[in-house]
């Protein structure tokens, strides 16, 4: 049974999945998540290695502080030539930048550019040489499958079929966000918001890095802007998770919106899924589009002897395993070094200019000063036609993509258009919906006002709870049902779209002396709806 180890090394934290395969079953035979210091990353390797078994498996390891850029190249041009030009413009950019491009390593990956038809989008990954020669020496004496960014490895964990785009946002120390557009990795971006500001903040008040991990696993957020939960025993550092949170989201709704492609589902991977309803608070930001957990696509959920949240804590170390298993992108293995020299010669002779070298006697090259000229003359001519073909390219190119711009935008007016006309309609039904309630709260007042006389509820208590519960209800609150099983106790039971909605009708009821010894339930959401159930006494 071949064996593949994927170790993710990321700030202070280490994770490791041992996978085996059994013909095409994939079953993951051992993980962990160790933390470590610099000093001793080294030993910490080892051992791992040493308790999984894995010193003749291969090795999967992650690089670290990559450099991601975009450049397109003509889909006409030869793979040979589109590598020479990404070249060129990689080093334009160094200079550009101050980057030492001789001090990086550098890969590349081309899919179809959805703004022109005519050329690649070039996704662009420059790696620092000392960081990749220090990371193989860790591994000395050990067999290294592949060195590779874990933004294009997490997409393993999918069985995405071709014509299927998704989003796969990966919290760990920073977040990338990968977007995967039509099967095929399309770009990757990094946020530098992610769990080492989040355990950085917890850990000033823990003083430990191991400690705050530990204590992050009990925070649970809920909606945005939604205080309900937080600072109770337990989820003291809800408010330190939830900015982090929130830049995440934004960035996400951004990303999703340029992408000008439907996303047929959102996945959320990494350390930040120890934190409790994290998919459901980053769900607010993109309601149109489905939000869940990434769950590893060959795990069976029923045999699983550990809950399966722990599995998907591991995915970036199991996503890294699996480029063991034959799906690793080879355009952007770091574990092999590619030529990177421009084929002078190969282009001169696409020009027709042909070079003789001087014979070791006395003869003569065979050119003369004069042709010699002249072939320079006809080389400056050739790359001026070229330049001026290129240049007339790119600006009809220009020309299209603002024309595809153009339609874009119109047709996200008429889309944005359309979903006001479906808010009108919403908030009518609501509007009808409501009346209707209220008469039905008015008759009820009339039958309590008719009841016996010797009640045990005062007569006039009733109807005046009643009315203050409609009064101070939100309008995205919708009632369920009011009963009343003893004596003055009361059970409301409510749904909403919104957290925060339901928090304040429960805050409303208790701080406005409707109802007394307020209680709730911390609420079920189904699909897109969140009930919760209310429970209090009449004064």
């Amino acid at each position: 049974m071949a064996g593949s180890l994927g170790i993710f090394i990321d700030e202070k934290v280490i994770k490791y999945a041992k996978l085996k395969k059994d013909k095409d079953v994939i079953k993951v035979e051992s993980f962990s998540v160790e933390f470590y210091e610099k000093e001793n990353l080294i030993s910490s390797l080892k051992k791992i290695i040493s308790e999984t078994n894995s010193e003749h498996d291969q090795i999967n390891v992650n690089v670290s502080n990559e450099i991601y850029n975009y450049f397109e190249a003509f889909s006409m041009l030869e793979k040979k030539d589109i590598k020479d030009s990404v070249q060129i413009d990689f080093e334009l950019l160094c200079g550009e930048k101050g980057y030492n491009a001789k001090a990086l390593d550098t890969r590349f990956i081309l899919t179809a550019s959805k703004e022109n038809s005519d050329k690649y989008k070039v996704l662009h990954v420059a790696v620092n040489k000392d960081d990749l020669n220090n990371l193989t020496k860790a591994f000395t004496g050990y067999k290294i499958g592949s060195i590779t960014p874990v933004s294009t490895s997490v997409s393993n964990l999918i069985d995405i079929k071709d014509n299927e785009s998704v989003v796969i946002v990966n919290i760990e120390s920073q977040t990338q966000i990968t977007s995967v557009v039509e099967g095929q990795i399309y770009r990757v971006d990094v946020i530098s918001a992610g769990m080492n500001q989040i355990l950085g903040e917890i850990e000033k008040t823990e003083n430990s890095y191991r400690k705050s991990y530990a204590v992050c696993k009990n925070v649970t957020v809920y909606s945005q802007g939604n205080s309900v939960g937080a600072g109770q025993p337990g989820n003291e550092y809800a408010n330190d998770v939830s900015p982090v949170l929130d830049t995440i989201g934004r960035e996400l709704k951004e990303i999703i919106e340029s992408l000008l492609t439907n996303v047929d589902k959102v996945y959320i991977t990494g350390s930040g899924t120890i934190i409790n309803n994290v998919d459901l608070y980053l769900q607010e930001y993109i309601p149109n589009i489905d939000c869940e957990l990434l769950k590893p696509y060959f795990l069976e959920t029923n045999s699983l002897k550990v809950p399966l949240k722990e599995y998907i804590e591991v995915n970036s170390a199991i996503a890294l395993a699996l480029n063991g298993m034959g799906l690793l992108n080879k355009e952007v293995n770091f574990g092999v070094k590619p030529p990177v020299e421009l084929n002078v010669k190969g282009l001169l002779s696409k020009l027709g200019i042909k070079s003789k070298k001087a014979d070791t006697g006395n003869e003569e090259t065979g050119v003369s000063v004069s042709e010699k000229l002249l072939i320079r003359i006809c080389a400056v001519f050739l790359v001026l036609i070229v330049g001026y073909a290129a240049m007339s390219l790119f600006t009809i190119g220009k020309i299209a993509d603002k024309n595809d711009k153009v339609i874009q935008a119109t047709k996200a007016s008429e889309l944005e258009i359309e979903k006001i006309k479906a808010q009108e309609k919403f908030i009518d039904d609501k509007t009808a919906n409501y009346n209707m309630r209220l008469e039905s709260l008015r008759k009820l007042a009339e039958q309590i006002q008719g009841g016996d006389a010797n009640r045990v509820i005062a007569r006039d208590a009733l109807p005046n709870m009643l009315s203050q519960v409609m009064f101070n209800c939100p309008q995205d609150v919708k009632l369920v049902s009011i009963t009343n099983p003893n004596d003055k106790h009361f059970v409301i039971v409510a749904d909403s779209r919104r957290y925060e909605q339901l928090g304040y009708l429960m805050s409303s009821l208790r701080t406005k002396g409707v109802l007394v010894n307020v209680q709730s339930t911390s609420g079920i959401k189904t699909d897109d709806i969140i009930e919760v159930t209310i429970e209090g006494d009449l004064p």
